[in-house]
């Protein structure tokens, strides 16, 4: 009877009891502290909460990336707000962009991304950082909320369109789509990418009479104006962390995603590869190869970095002077 008295009396004198694990045994009675868990960051909509502090897509947040050392070597930036990884850590993002970082062609799809991260490596290095890379495309879409599956609707370019290539002889090479569209493509031979790994085909004795696959590939690229979006408001902090200060030549930016699209053209169709970017407040194309050509996309980039907080840091601050931790 020993726990029902234990109970009885802890209930009848009003012991709030729910941060404790009370063991009653023959021995005696064990009393513990609870260890409490580690609360993970939700992303919802334009906002990031931890069940305890609700944050803005966009707050100011004080994170040291020299960690509490010089600048040297680093483009001096504040952060904001980004969001909640898959993991439940925060994440925030470099307002300065970073890199001057030559690419073209070829190397640029294949190794773009890499290279991307790769310069945003040293400002991975401050308190509370758990991981560093640069800004994705699916970071602003989280944000922005937009609805990529109805781009291009019925055209060539439709999001997800499966296009299939092939060598008819001297009518190739031919696509034909998912969404029941066919035709040539311009110019021999023909360039393509798998993942990461390049590929060049030519005809190889096909004809229209029996042609031979070259390839599938599915159509994952979208583009929109962001003042144009009626899921973020142009006034919206996180419309001016992503687009707003971005109207300019000199602070576009490039992101390390991915994406194919087949482009109808009066001189003929071809297929294209490349990567994300914000040009001038929008979401669009850095093209760096096309199927008739491997050498375009010769520039010099910058780059935004991505740096995760463990999500045990512990914020003060509010959402109109800035968060510090």
């Amino acid at each position: 009877g020993l726990k029902a008295a234990v109970d009885k009396a802890l209930a009848d004198n009003k012991v709030d009891t729910s941060k404790y694990v009370i063991e009653v045994t023959t021995s005696g009675v064990n009393v513990e502290l609870k260890g409490e868990e580690t609360a993970k960051w939700v992303q919802e909509g334009l906002t990031v909460t931890n069940g305890k502090i609700t944050l803005e897509i966009g707050d100011s947040i004080a994170y040291d990336e020299t960690a509490g050392g010089t600048i040297t070597g680093l483009t001096a930036t504040e952060w904001q707000v980004l969001g909640a990884s898959e993991t439940g850590e925060l994440l925030i993002l470099s307002t300065e962009t970073i890199g001057n970082i030559y690419i073209f062609g070829v190397d640029a799809y294949a190794n773009g991304p890499t290279y991307f991260n790769e310069a945003c490596e040293p400002y991975g290095k401050g308190e509370g950082a758990t991981g560093i890379r640069a800004v994705e495309v699916e970071d602003i879409d989280k944000i922005t909320g937009i609805d990529k599956t109805t781009y291009g609707k019925g055209m060539l370019h439709e999001f997800g369109n499966e296009v299939t290539f092939k060598w008819a002889g001297n009518d190739g090479p031919s696509y034909t789509t998912s969404n029941g569209l066919s035709g040539n493509v311009v110019y021999t031979p023909f360039y393509w990418f798998e993942g990461t790994q390049d590929y060049t085909s030519t005809d190889e004795g096909a004809t229209a009479e029996n042609p031979i696959t070259i390839t599938t590939l599915t159509n994952n690229y979208y583009t929109y104006d962001a003042s144009n979006l009626t899921t973020l408001d142009t006034s919206s902090k996180a419309y001016t962390m992503l687009f707003g200060e971005y109207q300019s030549e000199n602070k576009n930016y490039i992101l390390a995603s991915r994406y194919f699209t087949i482009n109808e053209h009066d001189s003929g169709n071809y297929g294209e590869f490349g990567l994300f970017c914000v040009n001038y407040g929008s979401l669009r194309d850095f093209c760096c190869i096309w199927t008739y050509d491997r050498g375009i996309g010769d520039d010099t980039v910058n780059v935004r970095a991505v740096v995760s907080l463990a999500s045990e840091i512990q914020l003060v601050g509010n959402s109109t002077e800035g968060w510090s931790f």
